[in-house]
C-alpha cells in the first residue's frame, strides 16, 4: 500500500513540474500519454502536458484542445508530441511533432498575430502554418499526404529537397521519401472522403 501511495505522490509531483498546455476533449479506444517512462491513460478532461508523447491504438481517436484553442484530432496508431508550446503576452510559438498517423489541426489564437510561429513536423516534411484547418496522414503508400481543408491563409510544406505552398482549400501535396513535396493538386471527393474517414469519430 505504501508503494502505491509513494508512486502516486511521485506522479503528482512529476506532473506538477510539467507545463499543462491543454486538455483532452474526446477519446475512443486506447489513448495514452507517456513522459519519462510515466504512462497515463487519457480520458475526457485529462490534462495535456508539454513534451508528453500521446499515442493512439487500433481504431482509436483522440481530440486535444490546447490553451490557445488549437484543436488537434488524431486517428488510429498516431503519435503526437508537443515539442514546444509558448502562449503568453510576450511569446507565441508552437512546434508539434506527428511522425506517424493521420491528424487534423484547426489552429487557434496562437496564429492570430502578425508573424505566427506554428510548425508541424512529420516523418517527411515540416509544415509552416498560419491560421488554418488542415489534414495530414498517409493515403499513398510510403508517403505523407497533406491537404488544406479551410483557411484564409496558405500552408507551406517543405523538406530538404524543396518546398510548396498550398493556397486553396481542397488542394493537397504528397511527400515521398527522398523527394520534394509534389505540386499541389485538387483532391477528388473519394480521396478527401478517405482522408476525413481516418480521423472521424
Amino acid at each position: 500500500m505504501k508503494w502505491i501511495v509513494l508512486a502516486s505522490l511521485m506522479l503528482i509531483n512529476h506532473l506538477a513540474q510539467a507545463a499543462e498546455v491543454g486538455t483532452t476533449v474526446f477519446t475512443r479506444g486506447e489513448v495514452n500519454a507517456t513522459q519519462d517512462d510515466t504512462v497515463r491513460v487519457l480520458a475526457r478532461r485529462s490534462p495535456i502536458y508539454q513534451q508528453e508523447h500521446v499515442t493512439t491504438g487500433t481504431d482509436a481517436r483522440a481530440v486535444l484542445k490546447l490553451s490557445d484553442d488549437t484543436v488537434v484530432t488524431l486517428g488510429e496508431k498516431a503519435s503526437f508530441r508537443l515539442a514546444e508550446y509558448v502562449f503568453n503576452e510576450e511569446e507565441k510559438r508552437a512546434l508539434l511533432e506527428i511522425p506517424v498517423g493521420a491528424f487534423r489541426i484547426i489552429t487557434g489564437k496562437l496564429t492570430k498575430n502578425e508573424n505566427p510561429s506554428f510548425k508541424v513536423s512529420t516523418a517527411r516534411s515540416t509544415i509552416a502554418v498560419r491560421g488554418t484547418d488542415f489534414w495530414g496522414g498517409s493515403i499513398h503508400e510510403d508517403a505523407i499526404d497533406i491537404a488544406l481543408l479551410d483557411s484564409d491563409h496558405s500552408l507551406i510544406v517543405s523538406n530538404e529537397y524543396g518546398s510548396v505552398e498550398i493556397t486553396t482549400p481542397g488542394y493537397g501535396t504528397t511527400v515521398y521519401e527522398g523527394k520534394a513535396p509534389t505540386e499541389p493538386e485538387l483532391w477528388g471527393e473519394a480521396m478527401m472522403k478517405k482522408a476525413v474517414g481516418m480521423i472521424s469519430y
